[in-house]
């Protein structure tokens, strides 16, 4: 026995030394993964930071400096990692701020207004100032991970060319600024008719020239017609003249012209603005009516809609809507109806009516909102509140509607015909209680279909049956060995008479004759 259980223990430790050889996952100690992490593999990354930056593409900045953030590193070197980040990501709004004053520099000196390209050109500067810092204080804090100065400072130099290149634009802009052109310009402008047709010609003329008089020929001039831009070269005299279709269907058109120095007259001339006139435009406004037969609808149901239109001729319309969609032609009266889907959820849906332009005729809108719901639907069932194990029961369920029925239970069998239940508790099944679930899909898709789960006691008879026949079995046997008991006691002992040996003898040979 003692060999035995040496043989068993022997075996149990070569088990465990052959689990010893299977790989599992294990945790990384930080201070022994050093000759598995190769650090140059955040050159990459760093360099690919640095030409997004390069290229004004900070969006994509942001999407490296969250690859650097991801990138495995020994936990000796990570707060280094997330303090890089934290520079990266302080740069980049630097960097952003300082482009959008240059674009506003810009901005103020196309329009002449140079004490504002100095004061965005001076801001400019000092967000510049705080980018170089960060960008200097971004190489030290990084500067302690194993890459090597040379091959750091390389990876990132996309980020002292982009600083370099927004010192130089600066400097360009400030050239402009402080230069400050001291001749006026005045460019004049003149529309006709200044109460127009729609698709009729509106005749723009003006003239572009400097403070004296003096003619400015061949320079480009922006005409704004309304939201439209149009842009024309002065001829000789320093006129312009173009001719616009009117195509609008805005009663009113703010019409006025710009000259925008460019190249060599930015060191010049001066912004000029005409002034602004205001041309009225005449085009016909669909007079249409769209009239529902109501605001709240069941799925199933038809929503009839009875447009009226007032202008003697046809236009194409379309009714768009997630209820449906209809497209034709509009007369006098059309009545369009769509049916509410069966499958729609219940809501607030938004319906409508839309012509497009045609010709003088201007487009036209009518919006609505309208209710979709379902009715309630009430279902009759009665579960017994006690269930007997091994027993069927059949029930009946009532509802307003022909529904498809469908029944679960916690145990047992469950099956539905027609508009029966029947359920069948197992005879072993010894829970306390059982549920029944009853799902109901009306077949009118105007009822919400309907969802009841009910509980009722179990009571199985074999526990009580068992107790009660081990109750009974006890029983008799306490009332035999009772029995026995008071025979014993009530018989009387007779004493005993020692026996002679001829007598013992003559006993014994009568017992072997008989």
């Amino acid at each position: 026995m003692k060999s035995l259980w040496i043989v068993f223990m022997l075996s149990l430790i070569f088990v465990g030394l052959t689990a010893e050889g299977i790989t599992y996952p294990r945790q990384v100690d930080p201070s022994k993964v050093k000759e598995e992490w190769d650090p140059l593999l955040l050159i990459p990354l760093f360099s690919s930071f640095s030409n997004s930056v390069y290229t004004g593409n900070y969006a994509a900045a942001q999407e490296n400096i969250t690859n650097i953030l991801i990138s495995y590193l020994p936990e000796s070197y990570r707060n280094v990692l997330e303090r890089g980040a934290s520079l990266m990501q302080q740069l980049l709004g630097q960097l952003n701020q300082t482009e959008a004053l240059i674009n506003q520099t810009e901005t103020s000196i196309n329009q002449s207004m140079f004490p504002e390209a100095r004061k965005a050109i001076s801001e400019a500067r000092v967000q510049l100032s705080y980018a170089n810092i960060t960008y200097v204080s971004l190489l030290d804090a990084i500067s302690v991970l194993p890459l090597g100065a040379n091959r750091l400072s390389q990876s990132l130099s996309g980020i002292a060319e982009k600083i370099q290149l927004l010192s130089l634009t600066l400097n360009e802009l400030e050239k402009i600024a402080n230069s400050e052109p001291f001749i006026e310009t005045t460019i004049s402008i003149t529309a006709e008719p200044l109460v127009v047709r729609w698709g009729h010609y509106l005749e723009i003329k003006g003239r572009l020239s400097a403070s004296g008089g003096d003619p400015l020929p061949g320079r480009t001039v922006e005409v704004h017609v309304g939201d439209l831009i149009i842009s024309t070269v002065t001829g000789e005299g320093g006129y312009y003249d173009i001719a616009y279709n009117i195509t609008s269907y805005s009663s009113q058109l703010a019409v006025y012209a710009e000259y925008i120095p460019v190249g060599d007259d930015v060191f010049t001339y001066r912004y000029s603005k005409s002034d602004i006139l205001n041309v009225s435009v005449i085009y016909v406004t669909p007079k249409i009516s769209v009239n529902l037969n109501g605001t709240s609808y069941l799925p199933g149901e038809t929503i009839m809609l009875k447009i009226t239109s007032y202008i003697q001729t046809e236009v194409p319309f379309s009714v768009i809507s997630a209820i449906g969609n209809y497209t034709g032609t509009l007369y006098n009266e059309t009545e369009v109806d769509l049916k509410v889907p069966s499958y729609i959820e219940d809501g607030v849906y938004t319906i409508n009516v839309i012509t497009p332009p045609v010709g003088d005729i201007a487009p036209f809108v009518w919006s609505t909102n309208l209710t979709v719901h379902r009715l309630n639907l009430s279902l009759s069932f009665v579960l017994p509140q006690r269930l007997i194990s091994g027993k069927t029961y059949i029930m009946n369920v009532e509802t307003p509607v022909p529904c498809n029925l469908s029944v679960s239970s916690s145990a047992g069998e469950a099956k539905v015909e027609g508009s029966t239940i029947i359920l069948q508790v197992p005879l072993l099944y010894f829970g306390k209680s059982m549920n029944v679930i009853i799902l109901a899909v009306p077949a009118d898709p105007s009822y919400s279909p309907v969802i009841i789960t009910s509980s009722a006691e179990v009571i199985n008879p074999i526990p009580i049956a068992v107790s009660i026949t081990l109750g009974a079995v006890a029983l008799l046997y306490i009332a035999k060995k009772l029995l026995a008991v008071s025979k014993e006691i009530a018989a009387p002992k007779l004493p005993s008479i020692p026996l002679s040996t001829e007598e013992e003898e003559s006993s014994v040979m009568q017992g072997i004759y008989s």
